[in-house]
């Protein structure tokens, strides 16, 4: 198994700030609301991070595989570019962080609105999923739209 510090670059901590900017705002700005929780905040900050990393991820593992990150790729080396990680473990990476952030963005959804709201939460559990296969298709597959700029 790859050392922690090696998945730690594959996430590119330095992108999270843009990922979680959003959600500190709306939350700052909801904080004097009767309605606000610190508990859809912290889930919602844990998910949008969640869902960024799954992003780096998938990144890294669709322009390696594709050869986009070659030599000459201007910019940080990226982890499956350097031979730091496998494509096949980068891959499993992806898979499992999917779940986990899948995960946590259901318990958001159900903390949020509670059980009785079914329309609701089938759409917001429709966009989890949209959010989700976004950030891979980004870069992995055969008609990745990250390509297409």
């Amino acid at each position: 198994m790859a050392s922690l510090k090696i998945w730690i670059a594959a996430a590119r901590l330095r992108t999270l700030p843009l990922s979680i900017s959003g959600i500190i705002v709306g939350n700052a700005l909801a904080l004097k609301s009767a309605d606000f929780s610190y508990s859809i905040f912290f889930l919602s900050l844990l998910t949008a991070v969640c869902f960024q990393i799954v992003s780096n991820f998938a990144n890294d593992y669709g322009d390696g595989v594709k050869g986009t990150d070659n030599e000459d790729r201007i910019g940080p080396k990226r982890v499956l570019q350097q031979g730091l990680l496998t494509s096949k473990s980068l891959y499993q990476g992806i898979v499992v962080l999917a779940i986990v952030s899948l995960s946590i963005a259901l318990l958001l959804i159900l903390l949020a609105f509670g059980t009785k709201a079914l329309g609701t939460l089938l759409f917001f559990i429709a966009l989890t999923l949209a959010a989700i296969a976004a950030a891979i298709k980004y870069t992995v597959g055969d008609n990745a739209y990250g390509y297409k700029g």
